[in-house]
């Protein structure tokens, strides 16, 4: 059995999980997954302007994508590139809308994370080896997650004070909790009408951040990957010692669940059938992915947290179940939701 750093579960050796790690969990060729350790020794506060762009990954995200395209430019990203896995509705026209370049749009029969982190992480190089200014950040973000800076500030704001040393900043998240069945106003921003969520966290770092979406890269190298899910790095092996500015964070507000008929009919494209688009990620998670989402859809929207089996939830092995929200307010009381034009 593999036991898989960062996600902190055990997958059994189903083909899906060889060929997973066959593809390299999507990190670059000669890259490894890396644990980063903390930025103790280093006081010294990174100098000069910074560049910050955005990959957005998207499947049928028509009803939110502008809202996060948007989102990333309040936090002041120079570009936006969007990786869209041939959406059926209008998610590129909504991300173009909202600003965003269509980085690439590609076709496949099912759900391959480890494909999509690999163009991910290859449109993010490019960006990286044309950015006008010597020090580049990089955000990896999925369709529904929206990242802000520590504090009161905004994502650059916050990445402009880090330690010269880090090479990323880790993102606690809190998984929002619809209010009612069909409360979201789409293309806005989901924790002004979702007020309480569940945190999330892994022990993929010594500060148990969920992901690890905003890495840097300087002198337009690109040195360090992402690996399935953005949770952790992957680096060469002598590049192994990556470090991340712990005593800053970036808290994501994620929002899987939005308006009840387009969460189940997207998750029943995804989850449905025998030969179903995620059979591939079910097989490498344990069916701890999207499927669990469908399974739990009711339970979210009847608001029985006590029953639910969280996704990519797993301690010794197994699923746990039972969730508490708490208004997202308790983690980030200074948290500023940036207007989104």
């Amino acid at each position: 059995m593999y036991q898989s750093r960062g996600l902190g579960m055990n997958y059994r050796n189903k083909p899906g999980v060889i060929l997973a790690h066959s593809h390299n969990l999507g990190a670059l060729d000669g890259h490894r997954g890396v644990r980063p350790r903390c930025c103790y020794r280093d006081h010294s506060i990174s100098e000069g302007p910074i560049d910050l762009v955005a990959v957005v990954s998207s499947w049928n995200d028509g009803d939110i994508i502008g809202a996060t395209v948007r989102n990333c430019f309040a936090q002041g990203c120079s570009r936006v590139l969007l990786l869209d896995n041939a959406s059926q509705d209008d998610t590129v026209e909504q991300a173009t809308g909202a600003g965003a370049e269509i980085g690439e749009i590609y076709q496949t029969d099912f759900y391959d994370d480890d494909l999509r982190i690999r163009k991910q992480n290859l449109l993010a190089k490019g960006m990286v080896e044309k950015s006008s200014l010597p020090v580049c950040w990089v955000l990896s973000l999925d369709a529904d997650e929206f990242v802000h800076g520590d504090r009161s500030e905004t994502v650059i704001q916050t990445l402009s004070r880090t330690k010269a040393e880090a090479r990323m900043v880790g993102t606690y998240c809190v998984d929002l909790c619809p209010d009612s069945r069909d409360g979201y106003v789409p293309n806005t921003h989901p924790a002004k009408v979702m007020t309480k969520g569940i945190m999330r966290r892994t022990d993929s770092c010594p500060s148990w951040h969920w992901k690890h979406v905003a890495m840097k890269y300087s002198g337009g190298k690109f040195d360090i990957s992402q690996t399935r899910g953005n949770h952790f790095p992957a680096a060469g092996w002598n590049n192994k010692n990556l470090t991340e500015d712990c005593g800053v964070h970036l808290p994501m507000l994620h929002a899987p669940f939005r308006n009840y008929e387009r969460s189940l009919w997207r998750l029943r494209l995804l989850c449905g059938g025998e030969d179903r688009r995620s059979k591939f990620d079910d097989d490498v998670t344990g069916n701890a992915g999207a499927i669990r989402r469908l399974q739990m859809i009711e339970l979210m929207y009847e608001k029985r947290y006590s029953e639910m089996e969280m996704t990519h939830n797993f301690f010794y092995g197994r699923s746990i179940a039972g969730a508490v929200p708490y208004p997202w307010r308790t983690y980030w009381p200074e948290l500023v939701l940036q207007e989104l034009r």
